[in-house]
Order: C-alpha cells, then structure tokens, then sequence
C-alpha cells in the first residue's frame, strides 16, 4: 500500500526496499494461508521473489488493470456447483483480488443464486449471510463441489456481540465493488510484478511444515545483471548446453590437429620418396686387392709305354705356388732328361712289373702364372 497523494508522492514501502537494495525488484507474492486445514496452513509473503513450495505453476499471466486503484483484475466467466442445476453466476464479470478485505464481493443476482443453492439467508442489519450451527452443519452434510471450509469463516464484535458463523459472500452494489478478498486466497496464490505490469494467479499448495522454502528471485528488468539471474533449469540447461559445445570445439580441435598431422606425416613421407629416387644409394663394393692365384699350366704329357723295370714316378708336392713333378727313369727306358732332376740306378734285381697305360718319356716344365682378378 502506497499512502501518497500526486501533490506530495511518497515512496511506498515496496520503493523504498528496492532503492536501499534490500529487494530485487518491485515485487511480491502471497496468499493468505488456510486456517481450517489440519493442522493450519499459515500465510506467505514474499518481497521481491516467490515461493515455489507454496503454487501449483501456472504459465497464464495477466496484465495490470488500468485503474491503478484496482490494478489486479481478473475476469470471472461462470460460477457452478453440482448440488444445483443452474449456475450461480451466468454472465461474465472483472472482480479486483484485494488481500485488505475478507469476503467475496459479487452482484447481487449471483448472491440470490447462492441462497437458493445453499439456503442462505441475508441478513440486512449486518449485510452479511449470517448462520447458525444447524444451517452450517447441513452445508458440510451438502457435500458441495466447492471449497465450503473457506467459506466457514466467524465475524465477531463489534458486528454482532459473539463469534457467530456466516458465508462469506456480499452484495455489491455496482462493478466497482466485485471483489475477490482472502476467503479466495486462501486456496489462490498472486505473484505481482509492478516493473513488468503483470500478475499470475496460481493454484495454493499446503506443504508440510518440514519442507523447506524454495525462494526465486523476481530480478528487475532495468537490472544490468538479470541475465545472469536465472531458475535452476536455465542454469542446468545453460550448462549442458555449455558443456556440448566445449566438447564439440575439442573434438572440431583434436579433428583439426589429427588432420594436419596426418598431412604433415605424408608429405614427409613423400619427400622421402623423392630423395630415393634422385639419389639412389650406393651398393657397396670390394676393395680391388689383387689376388694371385697360382695355377699349374697345362702340362703336355705324352703316353708311352714304360719298361718292366719302370717304377711308379716320384711326385713331390712343392710349396705354395709350384707343383713339380719329377719323373725319374729306370734302367731300360729310353733316356729322358729333366731339367733340375738328379737320376739314381737302383740295383739289378728282379722286381715286380707293372703295366701303364700307354707311358711314353714326357718332360715337365713348371712354370707358375699369376692370374690378377678384380
């Protein structure tokens, strides 16, 4: 509440919170709680935010009214209820929810409805429908599709000198006093945002006292920050979000990288090849020493037939590189001469012949080549 005039504006009480920075926004939330529920349900307020423990979500919104003075207006189509079979109310109606008054205000053909629905009875000293035990107990026997324990409030002094039961309902004597006060509240929860120009009206959850509060800021639409103010699903949704793109960039990354290795690798490769083929390697080869390899020429040997008396020729192996072979002649041979070779006769006695083939006198004359090989 603002109590203010044009001439001399005052901040309200919700102004001042902002500027001192006390609230994020010029907001609030509320309902009015459920004193006949068991155990009782106690009221909420919140400044600047809400309570998400205390409403059923709704996603419908509704834009403040123009008179300012009855700013949170709502339009109400139809009433029913299943113990009668005619609506209560029939046509249409904008009624002003108001927190600072406890009834329900409606135009007077929907309250004569209600008193042939619920068989009330108006009472015109008090303006209000007054009821006594047995009248309020035959509206609990009526089983009603309506909320009646919202309706089962007591007006007391200086109304009337005692607590006495009544039914909530008054008549309005023209459309500025259609009026929604907390008996509707107590099942309604109302966010109001004054920056923004709307209000929603919610469905009112009773939890239990041992569920804590869930308190979400309402932040200021001039607030530099607001963007980074956000519900927990935005925050987790921002943060998968954020999570699949850094790991798309480090996989685009790796992709990258592993390309321009691949590249890098093959045209390594690649030069590799070229140099083999323009400079091809050099096989190896021996060092040119010369090897003698001595040989034994081609010696001539004529096969004559030897005498009895010839005896096995005497071969000496030499040394190394020469291979001499000296044939000596035996008494009866026919003289043959060799050159370096010295001739003994042996004694005159019989010895065993042996029979050659085809041996003739031959003469051997060693000589040695060295063939040089590369």
């Amino acid at each position: 509440m603002n109590f203010t005039t044009y001439n001399d504006p005052q901040p309200s009480m919700l102004k001042t919170l902002k500027n001192e920075s006390l609230i994020p926004s010029l907001s609030w939330a509320y309902t009015a709680g459920a004193y006949s529920q068991d155990p009782p349900v106690f009221g909420s307020l919140t400044l600047g935010g809400y309570d998400t423990t205390r409403f059923a979500p709704t996603s419908i919104t509704c834009t403040f009214g123009a008179d300012q003075s009855r700013d949170l207006l709502v339009g109400i189509q139809r009433i029913t209820t299943d113990i009668a079979g005619f609506p209560l109310l029939s046509a249409g109606i904008y009624v002003f929810i108001d927190s600072t008054v406890p009834h329900v205000w409606l135009p007077i053909e929907a309250c004569t409805e209600f008193e042939r629905a619920f068989n009330l009875t108006w009472d015109n000293h008090t303006e209000l429908y007054l009821l006594t035990d047995d009248e309020h107990d035959n509206l609990i026997s009526l089983n009603a599709n309506i909320t009646l324990s919202a309706f089962d409030l007591t007006v007391g002094w200086p109304i009337v000198n005692s607590s006495t039961r009544y039914f909530p309902i008054r008549r309005a004597q023209n459309n500025t006093q259609f009026t929604l006060g907390r008996t509707f509240l107590q099942y309604a929860y109302v966010i109001a945002d004054y920056e923004r120009s709307n209000f929603s009206v919610s469905q009112a959850l009773f939890p239990d006292a041992s569920v804590s509060q869930n308190i979400i800021s309402i932040f200021s639409p001039n607030d530099p920050f607001v963007k980074q103010h956000h519900s927990p699903k935005v925050i987790i949704g921002t943060a998968v979000a954020s999570f699949v793109f850094v790991c798309m960039i480090a996989l685009g990354g790796f992709m990258i990288l592993n390309r321009r290795r691949r590249q890098r690798f093959s045209a390594e490769r690649d030069n590799v090849v070229e140099r083999d083929n323009s400079q091809p390697y050099e096989k190896p080869e021996l060092d040119t020493v010369e090897v003698a390899i001595a040989e034994i020429e081609v010696m001539e040997i004529a096969t004559n037939e030897l005498d009895a008396a010839t005896s096995p020729a005497r071969i000496l192996e030499l040394s190394t590189h020469v291979e001499v072979v000296a044939h000596c002649e035996l008494p009866g041979i026919s003289e043959g001469r060799m050159t370096g070779i010295s001739m003994h006769e042996l004694p005159a006695e019989d010895m065993p012949r042996y029979e050659l083939e085809s041996p003739s006198p031959f003469s051997i004359q060693p000589t040695t080549r060295r063939n040089m090989m590369l």
